[in-house]
């Protein structure tokens, strides 16, 4: 059984041939501000989760609640990148420039991540303190 769409409708059954490169300037202009305002929202709302968990993990002394907000930042970073990348997309030469850099630093934050959790726990795994107070330390 095949559907058709009525005039003006989009959806599944649709046509769209997956050009970017092919809609106009308007609607390539209309695209990245829909996408910037998004990427604005998404950065407010990771870093707002990351301060909330790094602070919640310091006062339980969870290592993997801190390393949750740690997680956070990271996607800021991640944003932060694709916030430049509108830039530079009719610049092919600048575009794999700007991609290229992006992904060496989110890959240096994930390592980053990566290796904070093992060694916070190894060195928070001591011998347990002789007073009665709780200390920790993120």
């Amino acid at each position: 059984m095949q559907r058709t769409r009525s005039a003006g409708w989009s959806g599944p059954w649709s046509r769209h041939n997956g050009d970017v490169a092919a809609t106009s300037a308007a609607n390539r202009e209309e695209y990245v501000r829909r996408g910037r305002r998004l990427e604005y929202f998404i950065i407010g709302y990771n870093s707002l989760e990351g301060v909330i968990s790094i602070g919640a993990g310091s006062i339980a002394c969870s290592v993997s609640l801190a390393g949750f907000g740690l997680d956070s930042l990271i996607e800021v970073t991640s944003g932060a990148a694709l916030l430049r990348r509108p830039h530079h997309d009719l610049n092919v030469t600048r575009r794999e420039q700007v991609d290229r850099t992006a992904l060496r630093t989110l890959g240096a934050c994930f390592i980053a991540l990566a290796m904070y959790i093992p060694l916070r726990i190894q060195f928070h795994a001591g011998p347990a303190r002789s007073s009665g107070a709780k200390h920790c330390e993120l």
